[in-house]
């Protein structure tokens, strides 16, 4: 439970952190999650998506795999609420796959804080079908 003397997490932040996923720059993605994070992706086979990293290891991969995969990214964030524990943002992804496929969907990410950083992320997408 976040007390009013932690640094919270912001609107500026969630923004900035949708800026960061954008940028394709793996460090800085890293820099908004806590030293121990869980994150559930948006997209896969699995009922939570494309499964859960659990530790910085496993979603500092992921993270890189995105990157790889979608060498040219834009989150357009649309909704964004946040509060001392917990918050969301919905947004417009648009970006190019390294095989050069366009891709754009509308998804949210919901976020659970450890003062101003993420410790859990799941996201959820629109499926173009």
């Amino acid at each position: 439970m976040s007390t009013q003397s932690e640094p919270q997490f912001t609107v500026e932040r969630t923004e900035d952190f949708l800026r960061a996923w954008s940028s394709g720059n793996v460090e800085r993605i890293m820099s908004f999650f806590t030293d121990e994070p869980v994150m559930f992706a948006s997209a896969g086979s699995e009922p939570h998506g494309g499964g859960a990293c659990h530790g910085y290891d496993e979603v500092r991969a992921a993270a890189e795999s995105f990157v790889e995969h979608f060498p040219t990214a834009n989150y357009e964030g649309q909704r964004i609420a946040v509060g001392p524990d917990e918050g969301f943002v919905t947004w417009r992804f648009e970006g190019v796959t390294k095989d050069g496929t366009t891709v754009s969907y509308d998804g949210c990410d919901v976020l659970l804080f450890e003062g101003d950083r993420i410790a859990v992320k799941s996201g959820y997408r629109k499926i173009n079908v």
